[in-house]
């Protein structure tokens, strides 16, 4: 198995019509380097009134609208199967970086991998979450909560467009950058807290609890 250091960072962001993730919208990654991943996924069904509030995307008459431009999508087969052969492709071994991936977009992803039997490319090796790291490094006295936009005002770090997976995810990879610049420390250093894709993959076919991470050492300040 390759080491972490070896490993690229690959930083994700889904979006889903509701906290369950029933259905799949959006799924957006981008490389270190900067190749980056986007594609809008049809639910094949109207939204909720909420879930159209908050990401701004109208399903109407077979496609997906936002501020009443169609917006190119596919059927979440064909998405996962782009997704996972864009991954493969990149012939590296790969870590995929969420901020709060543990909890939700994890196993939300996984989910409809195996629901429409997607295999997984043996180059995904790992899933890390960026969350419980600025948990330990920012403590709650210093801002108002964790969540990507708040971390997104604290450091200076702008935010194109809130609820939109690409944008969410080179928010993501700006923060971990300038972190890492501010910090004088490696990328790596920020993801001790890492899963095996496997666990993930066994815990939804199986309902295996996954196992509790140890805690990572203090990262230097």
């Amino acid at each position: 198995m390759a080491s972490e250091e070896a490993l690229l960072y690959v930083f994700s962001d889904i979006e889903t019509d509701s906290f369950r993730g029933g259905l799949l919208l959006q799924i957006a990654a981008i490389t270190q380097d900067g190749i980056s991943f986007n594609t809008y996924v049809n639910p094949c069904q109207n939204l909720h009134n909420t879930t159209v509030s908050l990401l701004g995307i109208n399903f109407f008459q077979g496609n997906l609208y936002r501020n009443g431009m169609l917006l190119p999508s596919l059927k979440i087969k064909q998405a996962l199967i782009s997704f996972m052969t864009w991954i493969h492709d990149l012939q590296k071994p790969i870590i995929l970086i969420f901020h709060n991936g543990f909890n939700f977009d994890c196993s939300i992803l996984i989910k409809h991998l195996i629901k429409h039997q997607i295999q997984i490319p043996p180059n995904l090796i790992k899933v890390g979450d960026t969350l419980p790291f600025f948990r330990t490094q920012l403590k709650d006295s210093e801002l108002e909560n964790h969540k990507l936009a708040t971390l997104a005002t604290y450091f200076n770090i702008q935010q194109q467009s809130a609820h939109d997976a690409f944008h969410d995810t080179m928010t993501l990879k700006n923060i971990c950058e300038h972190y890492i610049t501010l910090k004088r420390i490696q990328l790596h250093d920020m993801f001790q807290k890492t899963r095996l894709i496997s666990d993930y993959i066994n815990n939804q076919l199986h309902g295996t609890p996954l196992p509790k991470l140890p805690k990572s050492p203090k990262t230097p300040k």
